[in-house]
């Protein structure tokens, strides 16, 4: 059966918002989504659907004033290692990950991206950091709450 990407994300959302958690949304994030909503919806329709996702950020208070960081020099060479580890990982998907895998006290990175759920490149590497004392925290990537 399949789902609706719309509705999958929208009880994400609720049960994130009725846990302890602490959303943060990456602006490298926010680029992408801006560019997604403009590429499916085109120039007329994305200022209405930007704003509906504008609201969204409001409704579930998502953390977009306190974000982690712009990427720093050992971000870029966690993209890079990653990138050799494993090249089916896009551009984009290495940044958001190399971001939250360089802030050692996240615990949850939720996606809806397939390649990045269970891969286990990215676990051995994660495993990798925290033996090394880089990372506090195991980081769960996972897409259900």
């Amino acid at each position: 059966m399949k789902t609706d990407f719309k509705s999958d994300v929208g009880r994400l959302l609720y049960k994130i918002s009725k846990g302890s958690f602490k959303i943060i949304l990456l602006q490298t994030v926010m680029g992408e989504t801006a560019a997604k909503i403009l590429q499916k919806y085109g120039r007329r329709d994305w200022p209405d659907r930007f704003v509906a996702f504008a609201n969204i950020i409001s409704e579930y208070n998502i953390d977009v004033d306190h974000c982690l960081p712009p990427p720093q020099g050992h971000v870029f060479t966690m993209m890079d290692e990653l990138q050799h580890k494993d090249p089916y990982l896009d551009n984009t998907d290495i940044m958001i990950l190399a971001q939250v895998l360089h802030d050692p006290d996240s615990k949850f990175f939720i996606t809806l991206d397939s390649k990045l759920v269970g891969n286990p490149v990215i676990k051995d590497y994660e495993g990798r950091l925290r033996d090394s004392g880089f990372r506090r925290e195991k980081l769960k990537i996972t897409g259900t709450v």
